[in-house]
């Protein structure tokens, strides 16, 4: 018959690290705030000042990089953030066997028949 006391051999969490607190929020859940927050900026397309939230803010800037210093990884950012990562895909029924080492003829015989063979 089992023991009680070994039938939950670990206590629950551990001694030395107590971890984020209950009912605290987590970090996306605070930049989500933050980026939510509402501010007044410049937008750098029109130029007048506009009450906007930190996010768009940033998208702006992200699309004025793209747009006035011909920045690439400014343009992925914001492509990928609209349109999501392109997806690569790959056709393996395309790829041919290839013999690793040029000079080695291939073998096409069974196992078990070179191994019969050998023993005559």
């Amino acid at each position: 018959m089992a023991r009680e006391d070994n039938l939950k051999p670990f206590k629950k969490g551990h001694k030395m690290a107590t971890g984020r607190p209950k009912g605290s929020p987590n970090r996306s859940t605070v930049a989500k705030k933050w980026l939510a927050a509402m501010t007044k900026g410049i937008n750098p397309e029109t130029g007048e000042e506009e009450k906007m939230t930190l996010e768009e803010r940033m998208t702006l800037a992200q699309i004025s990089k793209a747009i006035t210093s011909k920045d690439t990884s400014a343009y992925n950012a914001i492509m990928n953030s609209a349109f999501g990562m392109a997806k690569e895909t790959i056709d393996l029924h395309q790829i041919a066997e290839q013999p690793l080492f040029e000079d080695v003829q291939k073998d096409n015989s069974d196992t078990e028949d070179s191994e019969a063979d050998q023993e005559k």
